[in-house]
C-alpha cells in the first residue's frame, strides 16, 4: 500500500454494519483498517394503504426491492398480515445484497441489474420486460429513481412505505475513535451527513476528514456543508467503490 511508510490506514464507513459486510472483508484484504459507525437507523412504519396492497397481493407482476431493508421489513409486514410470496410474481432486487436477503426467505430473484441502483433497476426491467405491474416496499422519504422510470414506461406502480431513515445519535465510545482521526470516510447518502452535523464534536473530526461520498447527490450535500470531498465512483458497485479508494490512496489494482 503506497503512503505512510509503516502506518495503516484508517476507512470510517457510515452505513450499518450489516450493508458493509462485503466492502469491509475487501479493505481489510487491503491492509485497511475498518472503522464503523451507522449514521442513520429505520424505523418501523404504519402504512395507510395496507389493505389496499393486501387486497392485490397476488395480483402484482412483479415485486421490485431496492433495499435489503426493503426485503426485511416487506418480511416482518407480511408476517402481520399472514401473507406469503405469490407463486406467479417475478422478483428483481437492486443488487447482490438484496438478492440475498431475498433468497434467505426462499424467493428466487429473476431479475438483478449489472450496476447497483435504482437507474440500472428500473432501465433493466423497463428494457427487457413489457409494461406490467410493480410492486415497491419502500422507506419513506428515499429515492423513487427505479419507480420513475417504469412510470414513464407506463408501467403500474404500487408502494407501500414500510420504514424510515433517520439520523442516528453517535455514542460517546463512537466519538472517540473518530478523534483518532481516518484517512477516508465513506457517505452511501446524503442523509447520512444529518448525525454527523447534529454532533459538533463528531463534524469537528468529519471536517478534518476526506470524505468518499457514493455519488453527485450525496457529494453536493458535502460541499453544502463544507466538507473535503473527493470524487465519486463512476457508480454505486462494490467494484467502483474500491477503485476510488484505490485511487485516492494510489494503490495499484490487485
Amino acid at each position: 500500500m503506497s503512503g505512510k511508510t509503516g502506518s495503516v490506514r484508517k476507512i470510517l464507513l457510515t452505513r450499518a454494519p450489516e450493508d458493509n459486510s462485503a466492502l469491509r472483508i475487501e479493505l481489510e484484504k487491503l491492509g485497511f483498517r475498518v472503522i464503523e459507525i451507522p449514521a442513520l437507523e429505520t424505523v418501523a412504519l404504519k402504512p395507510s394503504n395496507d389493505g389496499e396492497i393486501a387486497a392485490k397481493w397476488n395480483s402484482f407482476g412483479w415485486m421490485v426491492f431496492s433495499s435489503r431493508r426493503a426485503v426485511r421489513h416487506l418480511l416482518g409486514w407480511m408476517k402481520e398480515k399472514s401473507l406469503e410470496f405469490p407463486l406467479k410474481t417475478r422478483y428483481a432486487a437492486v443488487g447482490k445484497g438484496t438478492g440475498e436477503e431475498l433468497s434467505a426467505a426462499g424467493v428466487k430473484t429473476d431479475v438483478m441489474p449489472p450496476v447497483e441502483d435504482g437507474e440500472h433497476l428500473g432501465t433493466c426491467l423497463l428494457g427487457a420486460f413489457p409494461p406490467s405491474t410493480a410492486f415497491f416496499p419502500s422507506s419513506r422519504g428515499g429515492l423513487r429513481t427505479a419507480q420513475e422510470i417504469l412510470i414513464k414506461g407506463n408501467w403500474a406502480v404500487s408502494e407501500l412505505e414500510l420504514y424510515e431513515t433517520i439520523p442516528r445519535k453517535i455514542r460517546a465510545e463512537e466519538l472517540s475513535l473518530l478523534k483518532e482521526g481516518a484517512d477516508l470516510a465513506f457517505f452511501a447518502s446524503p442523509s447520512a451527513f444529518s448525525a454527523f452535523a447534529d454532533s459538533p464534536s463528531a463534524f469537528r473530526a468529519i471536517s478534518r476528514t476526506k470524505v468518499l461520498p457514493i455519488g453527485a447527490t450525496t457529494l453536493g450535500r458535502a460541499s453544502e456543508l463544507g466538507l473535503n470531498a473527493i470524487s465519486p465512483p463512476g457508480d454505486t458497485s462494490l467494484t467502483a467503490i474500491l477503485k476510488a479508494i484505490r485511487e485516492y490512496f494510489r494503490m495499484s489494482a490487485p
